[in-house]
């Protein structure tokens, strides 16, 4: 049917927050992050063994400066529109970095 499960631009923007996060325990016990994780992975190509998508790699770079910048001048604290992302989206607050 082509329906985006993710959007593009949100599916980015977790995908930056895992990179610099990493896999702690509630992503894993979280079923609903894990499940988009994977269908991420699978609809970019960002899972190994394929050319991954440009765009999608572009935007994944631009909200990983974002965030590290970020991170770096707040004592490690994300930015608000990331902790009310993953909040409501997937019902945990961040750890600060």
């Amino acid at each position: 049917m082509g329906l985006m499960i993710v959007p593009f631009d949100t599916a980015a923007r977790v995908m930056a927050f895992i990179g610099l996060q990493g896999g702690d325990e509630r992503v894993v016990a979280s079923p609903k992050m894990y499940c988009e994780i994977r269908h991420i992975q699978k609809e970019y190509h960002i899972e190994g063994g394929e050319i991954p998508d440009k765009d999608f790699c572009e935007l994944l770079q631009e909200y990983t400066r974002e965030l590290t910048d970020y991170t770096n001048k707040h004592d490690g604290e994300w930015p608000e529109w990331l902790n009310k992302m993953i909040e409501e989206r997937y019902g945990f607050k961040p750890y600060k970095l």
